[in-house]
């Protein structure tokens, strides 16, 4: 009888000994591209909690930056599409201003602002005509010579009779 046990036994210990080894599902955030200060043009956030990145490239760039001026009227511009058949949809940055690492806030107007547009048309734009802002970029390298800009962001853009758009966790590491 114990010989019949300790056999009966046996499956049962392999197979819990299997769940250890199963992969867990990622997290929203595990999901995301990681926060990185290299120029991997890189460019991700939670948006509304659900994983948004910029789609690859297919016929033209979905992920774009751009670095000019000097003397105090540096700006930096950012555009990140995601043209994936469930969003179409675009984020842009417009930052004026920029001049070193740092906090930046976004207030909805000049000298930062951020638009976002999208397939839905009920509610397509938002932009600092139609939308209140709040949110705040963090530039952690603003490199030159070597043109990679990286950092983090988070916003908030409300617009009467639409859904609010909320950005948690963005980063983004790009080259101009």
């Amino acid at each position: 009888m114990h010989r019949f046990l300790l056999y009966a036994s046996v499956p049962l210990l392999t197979q819990c000994s299997r769940c250890k080894d199963d992969p867990q599902p990622k997290t929203e955030e595990e999901k995301l591209p990681p926060a990185t200060q290299e120029g991997k043009n890189t460019f991700g956030c939670l948006l509304n909690g659900q994983v948004w990145t910029a789609s690859p490239p297919a016929f033209s760039p979905t992920l774009t930056a751009q670095y000019y001026g000097a003397f105090g009227r540096e700006e930096l511009t950012i555009r990140a599409s995601n043209y994936r058949p469930a969003f179409d949809q675009t984020v842009y940055f417009r930052l004026r201003g920029i001049g070193s690492t740092g906090r930046y806030p976004i207030l909805g107007g000049q000298p930062r602002y951020v638009e976002w547009r999208s397939r839905d048309m009920q509610c397509a734009f938002y932009d600092t005509l139609t939308s209140t802002q709040v949110g705040v970029v963090d530039i952690t390298r603003l490199d030159r010579v070597q043109r990679v800009v990286s950092g983090r962001f988070a916003f908030t853009l409300r617009r009467a009779g639409c859904p609010d758009v909320q950005a948690t966790d963005g980063r983004f590491d790009l080259r101009f």
